[in-house]
């Protein structure tokens, strides 16, 4: 299958090989991963007209559980396409990500080829809070405004780390408290700053993590409730 995020200049796609019997929850779970997501939102696959979604309280009603149906159970043709949207309101479908996926092809299972997969892709997907394809601008923006700002931050522990004597306590910073917000914010941005400028996606990590799914086609506990060219 190739994943193509809609609305975005340069195209931003994946491609991957799944297991005909994997369900659409764990589907889901691959294109995340794919994508560089982290799966906070509600999700929904809408395939021959049809909603599949993991439902939530609150949530978009969909037509079938997607932990219950498996990707053969859709009889998907060679070449046709079907639309993944994610959204960051939980409230309304119509501000959100959306991906247009297109089967490819469909292909003998190897006995030496381990799936998921993710066998090629182009540029770094945008951070999923951004705000959507019509804030990425606004976002990139906002990266480079607050660069010096986040600089500051970074050295200012830095050099506390480094300064500090060798019996002095350790800089463990409460997770609630206000120095903690502010680092973890920095590094988040600096990490997004470095993702834009290299252009590449990490094709080699989305594998890594693709492999520790669970095997079979099945979402497993881990991911049983919510919290391609």
């Amino acid at each position: 299958m190739k994943l193509v995020l809609v609305g975005h200049s340069p195209q931003i796609w994946r491609r991957v090989l799944v297991d005909a019997d994997t369900s659409l929850a764990l589907v889901h779970r691959i294109f995340q991963i794919a994508l560089g997501w982290e799966d906070r939102h509600l999700h929904r696959f809408r395939i021959h007209g049809k909603d599949f979604g993991s439902p939530q309280p609150g949530g978009v009603v969909c037509s079938d559980d997607s932990q219950q149906v498996r990707l053969s159970q859709c009889r998907l043709k060679a070449g046709e396409r079907f639309l993944y949207e994610y959204t960051f309101d939980e409230n309304d479908f119509s501000d959100c990500w959306q991906c247009d996926v297109r089967l490819e092809a469909l292909l003998p299972a190897q006995p030496d080829q381990v799936y998921p997969v993710c066998t090629a892709g182009k540029h770094p997907c945008p951070p999923e809070e951004c705000g959507g394809v019509q804030n990425i601008r606004a976002y990139r923006c906002l990266l480079l405004e607050t660069e010096s700002q986040d600089l500051e931050v970074l050295t200012e522990f830095a050099v506390q780390v480094v300064k500090r004597s060798p019996d002095a306590p350790a800089l463990g910073l409460a997770e609630d408290s206000e120095e903690y917000a502010a680092l973890a914010l920095a590094v988040e941005r600096t990490e997004a700053r470095a993702r834009l400028a290299t252009g590449q996606f990490d094709r080699d990590e989305i594998n890594r993590q693709l492999r520790a799914l669970p095997q079979g086609g099945e979402v497993g506990d881990a991911f049983a409730e919510p919290g391609p060219e």
